[in-house]
This record gives structure tokens, C-alpha cells and sequence, in this order.
């Protein structure tokens, strides 16, 4: 029934079971895994883009304090 609720079930592709948990011919809920896999590298990338900038902003920092 868990699986159910987060439309682990559920199809979106043409001819597919469509949404098993409330009952329509595509699942609007279950997002593309390319989709996901897009995102999850975009957040990477930003959390790359972020420690950078720290480490870069202490760098300057040390250089001026001395």
C-alpha cells in the first residue's frame, strides 16, 4: 500500500497502467527520471559552485589579514 501512495506502481508511458492510485490513464504525480537525474546534477553542481566561493572568499580573506 506504501508503494501505492507514492505511485511507485504507476505508469506514464502510452498504453501503460496510467495512475493506479487515483485512477487516471497518466500518473501527473510521477516525475521522469531523466527529469530527476537532471536535477540532482543541478543541485550538485550548485553545492560545488558554493563551497568554491567559500573556499575563495577565505583564500582572499587570509591574504588580506597578513
Amino acid at each position: 500500500m506504501k508503494r501505492r501512495r507514492e505511485h511507485g506502481e504507476c505508469e506514464n508511458i502510452v498504453g501503460g497502467r496510467g495512475c493506479l492510485v487515483f485512477g487516471t490513464k497518466a500518473c501527473a504525480y510521477k516525475k521522469d527520471k531523466t527529469i530527476q537525474i537532471l536535477m540532482n546534477w543541478t543541485r550538485m553542481i550548485l553545492k560545488m559552485a558554493r563551497l568554491y566561493i567559500v573556499v575563495g572568499l577565505i583564500g582572499i580573506w587570509l591574504a588580506y589579514c597578513q
